[in-house]
């Protein structure tokens, strides 16, 4: 009876490590998992922009482009 009364004693002492790491873990994980979350929003909004500021500078280009073009043939 007195094994048992050890392995009941360690389930309890086992238990009760896994509920203190888990009520430490949890908050912590919830916190970078919002993190995490917000990260990739931002990511998200940068690629965003990005894609507009190389759509934006491709126009210019083609602009800046044919305006050399029609300059020449202008004079020419």
């Amino acid at each position: 009876m007195n094994v048992l009364s050890e392995s009941d004693e360690l389930a309890k002492l086992v238990d009760g490590a896994y509920k203190n790491i888990l009520e430490k873990f949890n908050p912590c994980a919830r916190q970078l998992i919002t993190a995490g979350k917000a990260y990739l929003k931002a990511l998200h909004g940068a690629v965003a922009a990005s894609k507009a500021y190389i759509d934006a500078l491709g126009k210019l280009a083609r602009h800046a482009h044919q305006g050399t073009w029609g300059g020449c043939t202008d004079i020419g």
